[in-house]
């Protein structure tokens, strides 16, 4: 508001001040005929006393010798409601129509303010003395200040103009500052109880309440910020979910081996059975089992907290698979399988549209990594093959999309459809495998497929279309050329 006032004020006042100057323009040029007329400044009260809006045509005519555009007659009819100071060369005040300072000295510098009055020339009914000596004076013979050029207070009636431009222009302004008051209030209310019901919902899920979503409303950056937390609350519960699972079947997991030692140990302490090799054998392998679960879990943990240890390498996946082939073939043999291990698809096989080359390429990988998750899946065959079974472990290259894969298929009875998502979850066995009597805990293809999954490739299970079993493809990042 003070701003809008002032800033009228001034152009208001500057307004003012430039129409003043436009009449003392005027004025200037009557003086100066009046000067010329009479020679002198006699009776100049008196003429500035008959100035009057009804001014004669003629008199308005004179006036503006110079072009019409730079003063128009509104100036003239005008001119008999200011205030009209002059002052001689000598800046003695000769004039007031306010009858204010006629007989002062004005100051110089008041004086400076007022347009200067010049002869315009003889006038032809002046004699011809005085025409002669007016003749000689180039100098102005006096000045002429009119309105703000002697007072700087706005006359009533312009200040009642002003005060009239100001109401309006502030009236002008605050009503779309109000406006805006009211539609930020709204805004704000809408956003200050989103925001609390999301600050609800957050408390909730802190305790643990992961079904406390909120109803995406409000902004649009608003509805973003809700979708996200719905988000993040659903996988925290998911994660929760998981938490909970891992513990429980891994304190189930655990309970076997540890009771059966602690059972064992107690039956040996009591006498019940023999301290034989035998027996402290078996407890031995109880050991290990549960230090192959310590180990599993271990490795788990390190791959929900990102902190898997995974040094990518270009490397030859060949040696890879012939290194594991060779390292499984007396296990195999010991059980009555056949194992085949194959460097490229194997011969006589139709080509497919995921296997276009039988030409080794070098991937990008852990060497390491790789090498764990062929051992568990050829282990897990090797498990639950029946005997006199086939593995087969064939190396795919040049797939699309700059990859390659590593395929052990078997002769086995396979997976059904509907359990091959559910085999990569931790702790499950499918009744085949626990039906065979193999030891395991569940743990073997869930890290089998994070480990792939660190690296940028991914394990799926499929059903074998040569040999009839189960099928898992082992896909890894191929090398840049």
């Amino acid at each position: 508001m003070l701003v809008v006032t002032a800033t009228a004020s001034r152009l208001f006042r500057g307004y003012v001040q430039d129409g003043d100057r436009e009449k003392a323009a005027v004025y200037a040029q009557l003086l100066g005929r009046y000067y010329a007329g009479k020679g002198s400044w006699e009776g100049l009260s008196d003429f500035l006393a008959q100035i009057s809006p009804a001014v004669d045509t003629s008199v308005a005519q004179m006036a503006f010798a110079a072009p019409a555009e730079n003063h128009g007659q509104s100036g003239v009819l005008a001119v008999g409601t200011d205030r009209i100071v002059v002052a001689d060369a000598t800046g003695l005040v000769i004039a007031d129509t306010a009858g204010l300072v006629t007989g002062s000295q004005h100051p110089a510098r008041h004086l400076d303010k007022g347009l200067p009055v010049s002869l315009p020339g003889t006038d032809p009914g002046a004699t011809q003395g005085a025409a002669h000596s007016i003749a000689q004076s180039a100098e102005p013979v006096g000045r002429v200040l009119v309105g703000s050029m002697v007072d700087s207070a706005l006359s009533d009636r312009a200040e009642a103009f002003l005060r009239d431009s100001v109401a309006a222009l502030a009236a002008a302004a605050i009503a779309p500052a109000l406006a805006a008051i009211a539609l930020g209030l709204l805004l704000a209310d809408r956003l200050s109880r989103s925001t609390a019901r999301l600050a609800t919902a957050s408390a909730k899920v802190a305790a643990g309440d992961f079904a406390a979503l909120v109803e995406p409303e409000g902004p649009d950056e608003f509805k973003a910020l809700t979708v996200s937390f719905n988000t993040m609350a659903r996988d925290l519960e998911r994660l929760e979910n998981s938490r909970r699972r891992l513990i429980a079947d891994s304190a189930h997991e655990l309970r076997t081996p540890v009771t059966l030692l602690k059972g064992g140990l107690e039956a040996m302490l009591d006498g019940v059975y023999p301290r034989s090799d035998e027996a402290i054998r078996s407890l031995l392998e109880e050991t290990s089992r549960l230090s192959r679960l310590i180990d599993s879990l271990r490795e788990l943990e390190l791959i929900d907290s990102g902190k898997l240890p995974i040094e990518i390498a270009q490397f030859d996946p060949a040696g890879i698979v012939a290194e594991t082939g060779a390292l499984f073939s007396a296990i195999a043999r010991e059980r009555g399988l056949q194992l085949e291990i194959f460097l490229g698809p194997p011969p006589g096989e139709v080509s497919g549209p995921e296997r276009t080359s039988a030409v080794p390429a070098l991937c990008r990988a852990d060497p390491q990594r790789t090498g764990q998750a062929l051992r568990i899946l050829l282990d897990n065959a090797c498990k639950y093959v029946p005997e006199n079974g086939l593995v087969r472990v064939s190396l795919r290259t040049g797939l699309p999309q700059v990859r390659l894969a590593i395929l052990v298929e078997d002769s086995g009875g396979g997976v059904p459809e509907a359990d091959r998502e559910t085999i990569f979850e931790r702790f499950v066995r499918l009744d085949a495998a626990r039906i065979s009597g193999e030891p395991g805990q569940g743990l073997g293809l869930p890290i089998a497929r994070e480990i792939a999954r660190a690296q940028g490739g991914d394990l799926y299970c499929l059903r074998s279309e040569t040999l009839g079993g189960a099928a898992f493809w082992l896909e890894l990042p191929g090398a840049q050329s």
